[in-house]
């Protein structure tokens, strides 16, 4: 953990979630090799390391909270999205839908980085909310809480 840092925690994919789709991606990758011309394999070669680097990018989240920042960065530090402190009015709990799926992505409360669960922080800041996906949801508000900004346990 960062000397500065408040709370630290990084969440994973569950093993099996992430061993059930290299299957998948593996399964569909031998399909082509078996059905391909010769300049096809290296069409599926090209698909696999794309699905490969997008599921080992998206399958861990580290959320980090200092005393004037909130980093959310996934497994390689890209992508990353840094929050001043001084800018959340308000954390509180809240619960999301399984449609509204993982990754990084659009929902009616602003935008969510969530990689596993329905558990969320969501974040109020003066022109816009986000919501931010962790199994540690009390770890999280208690940090914020501890560097001086509201929160709400819901």
């Amino acid at each position: 953990m960062d000397d500065f840092a408040l709370y630290q925690h990084t969440q994973s994919w569950p093993r099996a979630f992430v061993t059930a789709i290299y299957l998948f991606v593996m399964a569909a990758f031998i399909s082509m090799l078996l059905s391909a011309e010769s300049g096809a394999i290296w069409w599926a070669l090209l698909f696999v390391s794309v699905i490969s680097l997008v599921i080992g990018t998206f399958s861990r989240l580290t959320v980090t909270v200092t005393y004037q920042e909130l980093r959310l960065a996934f497994r390689f530090g890209w992508p990353s999205k840094l929050f001043e402190l001084s800018r959340i009015s308000a954390a509180e709990y809240h619960r999301v839908p399984w449609w509204y799926g993982l990754g990084i992505r659009i929902t009616s409360k602003g935008w969510m980085w969530r990689i596993w669960g329905a558990d969320t922080v969501l974040l109020t800041l003066p022109d816009r909310q986000f919501v931010i996906g962790t199994d540690d949801v009390d770890g999280l508000l208690r940090a914020l809480g501890r560097s001086g900004h509201e929160t709400d346990t819901g």
